[in-house]
């Protein structure tokens, strides 16, 4: 009994089966050709899972896949930028519902009673007639103030743009002006100067001969330099020098000047006669180096070396301590001077 009832239930599977592969698909209900709304139906079908989708034109010419579905129900009649197109140019709407610039125009305009009796009363005639804002930030003006806005009397234009002079052709000191210049704030002008460089300088500046000429173009022939190296930094090489040998508030003044290392006279009085026989810097990692560590700095005894080449030149450590050494007897000699004196005192 079991293996009958098996048997049933398999056989009444394999009808319904059969039931399914006899039904037709639902693309089949529509036909090539057919027109739903401003769709046409064409000949290339296709399957997502479980739905039927159809490739159909729209009579603007775009091209889409639509679901059956929403074709047979009437859910789908036209492309999406037709339906915004239209409701546009009705409710002054995008496919989104917001309101677009235009609508809100049209009505500020007509409140403000700027329109002609046309544009007042259809916002569909004065769409057409104006057109869309060609670029952000522009405002519809009128030609003449003294007449409303109408087909003959109206223009798309940067607010700003009635500020601007007609001096495009016209040459201002050193600057030649190149455009005019609506996107930063305040009316101004691209200018190139003669020198190449540009900026953008004040219409107001231009008419007052405030600016004739671009900055580095001005500063030429202002405060000329003594000798022209005061911000190289051989200069600043030449004063560490200095401050080594004659400050006794430095740091190495112990290891310089208060061993007797000096500079010469030629270069202790001209910065110029320094920078002239020692050159100029090889590069950053070069400093001034004495050849005999115990005479002055002079033409005769300096050189540019690297920081390796200036360990190698060093007083050696012998040397150092034998100093020491004479300096110790020389503070014995006078202890015992400074005793004897302070014996006969008493």
């Amino acid at each position: 009994m079991e293996i009958q009832e098996l048997q049933q239930i398999i056989d009444k599977k394999k009808e319904k089966s059969k039931a399914l592969e006899l039904k037709s698909p639902l693309y089949d209900l529509v036909k090539i050709g057919q027109r739903f709304g401003k769709w046409t139906v064409t000949n290339e079908k296709t399957k997502r899972g479980n739905s039927y989708y159809i490739k159909c034109i729209c009579d603007c010419g775009l091209s889409k896949n639509i679901l059956v579905y929403d074709l047979i129900r009437e859910k789908s009649i036209q492309c999406l930028s037709c339906s915004a197109t239209k409701r546009n140019l009705k409710h002054g709407q995008n496919c989104h519902g917001e309101i677009t610039y235009e609508y809100h125009l049209w009505q500020n305009l007509k409140q403000k009673k700027k329109l002609c009796e046309g544009w007042r009363d259809s916002f569909e005639l004065f769409f057409k007639d104006v057109g869309k804002r060609p670029k952000e930030g522009f405002q519809l003006q009128r030609k003449s103030n003294s007449f409303l806005l109408s087909v003959s009397n109206f223009l798309w234009g940067h607010p700003r743009l009635k500020f601007f002079k007609d001096i495009g052709n016209q040459k201002f000191g050193k600057w030649s002006l190149l455009e005019k210049d609506l996107l930063g704030n305040g009316v101004r002008w691209l200018c190139e100067c003669e020198c190449g460089k540009k900026d953008y300088i004040p219409q107001t500046n231009l008419l007052n001969g405030i600016s004739k000429q671009c900055k580095s173009c001005a500063m030429k022939g202002k405060n000329p330099k003594k000798h022209g190296h005061s911000q190289k930094s051989i200069y600043k090489i030449f004063y560490g020098i200095k401050a080594r040998c004659y400050n006794p508030k430095t740091k190495c003044f112990p290891h310089y000047g208060g061993r007797g290392i000096t500079i010469c006279d030629k270069w202790l009085g001209s910065p110029a006669s320094f920078i002239d026989d020692m050159g100029e810097r090889p590069s950053e990692n070069h400093s001034i180096d004495r050849i005999d560590v115990n005479g002055p700095y002079s033409p005769e005894n300096c050189k540019w070396s690297l920081q390796k080449q200036q360990v190698q030149n060093r007083r050696k450590i012998s040397d150092i301590q034998s100093e020491v050494m004479e300096l110790r007897k020389e503070l014995k000699k006078y202890k015992d001077l400074y005793g004897e004196i302070t014996e006969e005192s008493d």
